[in-house]
């Protein structure tokens, strides 16, 4: 960090005198090996395109808003500390998030902070979290703890142990660290640590810090300067979420396609897309974020009192010549906060329709595929920020197109990639879905005509994918439905979850145990009672919930969400009524 910032005891708490106990299941002990961080002669030179650049700065003066916006700045990381006068304000938050700017909260109080152990991590996570709070930081937020020396391995006993403490507050999920290139491959390498910011300073890890870890999400790469009277760091976000809040903090991870789609607006409210019976599509969204419906059939109720707009009219224009009907929607969320709508249509071709700007303005609809291109499609978002569409072809094989670049919609030919081939040999595709993993890798999730599921998932986040795997038997799912008979949804904590909908009109679940681990075995029974159940659509609140809509065969809607985060589930409820949806 820079030398204006160095970090002393003075005025701050560091708990020397007290007796922090590591958990057993994270204690290294005598004699444990401490893995090793990757040597830079042993990993590939290679720079991952920054998602956007921002500044970090501690002391005033501050750079202005005005500045920052001019100068392309999308993000600055302001600190939280036991000295006020160094600490982001919910003044200062409102004011960046007003002016478009992104915020992300990292803690930095004593140098030896870090090596006081348990017990420090847990005070110091305890005070981070009540001062991001009160700066309006939402709860699902990560917090960067500071360790800023030249970390050898013998330090990582104590350092450790006070991640342990960060973690047994705040949980591993939102727990992140400011330090150098071997201390973060130690922590992610250990599963301390969700969130890596690798510091400037280039003579650390013996050289290594002068390249970024491969995976982490921030790098400071550009030592102090004056920017606008103030000084500052450069950092540039070399993933999509990088922990980022207020202005484009919230981030969807999962794609979303079928009879009906549902995505997430730049101010976090959920907007659903629906394949009307007519082959249109019409929208609905939450007139504010977060809102948990019951009966909403009027589009009015909901549990906290937030209203639904009525559905609109989101029909794909025919005025260049399309004369067939929609099948299929699908919906992505950019980098920069645009939403993005694709429509499948009948003949196979397929529409596109973006905002303009994040939460503003729709474009007009454009020719993106021709006919014989798709009978169904998902969305992917990348860890870098671009979204790859997946398409279950007219002959039952799987076919790939990938934005060469985040936040390119606009032109098919000039922002992205051709279509591939991706597909599976010997099954016959009927439907897919796709999320992104807490780590950042992308799955795909495939229904087969004979009911089995496929899946498929990337090596290492934007990188190459491994082959087709077995992840459901045959007859599991209905492998002769309509689009979306599969839904993939991301927790808060980072868990995917899969929803299949069965061949008699139920919906079976399976689940990760821990974000990019195991997975559970399938549950029957999570689709409303009775019901028949021809497609699935999930979503996931700005404060992190989940929400299930199932389309029935008679063209209703009924939904189910977590009443918390990562928490039980409601009932099922009333949505939509009769004839809103395409059986």
């Amino acid at each position: 960090m820079s030398r204006r910032r160095l970090l002393t005891s003075a005025g701050a708490v560091t708990l020397a005198g007290v007796a922090g106990v590591r958990p057993a299941s994270a204690a290294t002990g005598a004699g444990a090996v401490v893995p090793l961080a990757r040597r830079a002669q042993d990993l590939p030179v290679q720079v991952p395109v920054p998602i956007a650049t921002g500044l970090d700065y501690a002391w005033t003066p501050h750079p202005s808003t005005g500045a920052m916006t001019s100068a392309g700045y999308k993000f600055v990381v302001r600190y939280l500390s036991y000295s006020p006068e160094k600490n982001l304000t919910a003044a200062e938050a409102q004011a960046l998030t007003t002016a478009g700017i992104a915020v992300v909260c990292n803690w930095e109080t004593a140098v030896d902070g870090p090596r006081q152990g348990f017990g420090q991590g847990a005070a110091d996570a305890t005070e981070a979290q009540r001062q991001a709070a009160a700066c309006g930081m939402p709860a699902d937020r990560p917090i960067y703890f500071s360790v800023d020396w030249d970390v050898q391995a013998a330090d990582m006993d104590a350092v450790d142990a006070y991640f342990d403490g960060v973690a047994s507050v705040i949980g591993v999920a939102r727990t992140g660290c400011y330090s150098s290139y071997d201390a973060l491959g130690w922590l992610l390498a250990s599963g301390r640590i969700r969130w890596a910011w690798q510091s400037c300073s280039t003579a650390y890890s013996g050289g290594r810090n002068s390249s970024p870890y491969p995976g982490i999400q921030l790098w400071q790469n550009r030592t102090p300067f004056t920017f606008d009277g103030a000084e500052v760091d450069g950092d540039q976000a070399l993933t999509a979420d990088f922990g980022q809040w207020g202005a484009g903090s919230v981030l969807y991870q999962a794609g979303s396609g079928g009879r009906m789609a549902g995505g997430v607006r730049s101010d976090g409210r959920v907007e659903l897309f629906a394949v009307t019976p007519a082959g249109g599509i019409r929208n609905k969204s939450e007139s504010a974020p977060n809102a948990a419906r019951t009966d909403s059939t009027d589009s009015t109720d909901s549990t906290d009192g937030t209203e639904l707009s009525d559905w609109g009219d989101f029909s794909p224009a025919r005025g260049f010549g399309f004369a067939a009907l929609t099948s299929s929607v699908a919906t992505g969320r950019h980098a920069d906060g645009r939403l993005e709508v694709f429509a499948v249509m009948s003949d196979g071709s397929v529409q596109n329709r973006f905002e303009t700007v994040a939460g503003g303005a729709w474009s007009g609809w454009n020719a993106f595929a021709p006919s014989g291109t798709a009978r169904a499609l998902t969305v992917g978002v990348h860890s870098d920020g671009r979204l790859e569409l997946f398409a279950a072809t007219p002959s039952g094989g799987v076919a790939n197109r990938v934005e060469t670049g985040p936040s390119g919609a606009g032109s098919a030919s000039s922002t992205w990639s051709s279509w591939n081939e991706f597909g599976l040999r010997g099954g016959v595709t009927d439907s897919l879905s796709a999320a992104r993993h807490l780590d950042g890798r992308l799955e795909v999730f495939a229904v087969m005509s004979d009911g089995s599921m496929r899946n498929r998932v990337e090596t290492m986040p934007n990188g190459s994918w491994t082959d087709w795997s077995v992840y459901g038997p045959t007859g599991g799912a209905n492998g002769d439905g309509a689009p979306g008979t599969v839904a993939a949804g991301v927790h808060q904590d980072g868990r995917v979850e899969v929803f299949a909908v069965t061949a008699s009109g139920g919906i079976r679940n399976r689940f990760e145990t821990v974000p990019g681990g195991g997975w559970s075995e399938w549950s029957e029974g999570f689709g409303p009672a009775g019901a028949a159940v021809i497609a699935a659509s999930v979503a996931r609140h700005a404060d992190g919930r989940v929400e299930v809509f199932a389309v029935l065969g008679d063209g209703s809607v009924w939904n189910r969400f977590e009443v918390v985060a990562n928490g039980a589930w409601s009932g099922w409820s009333g949505f939509a009524a009769a004839g809103t949806v395409k059986a």
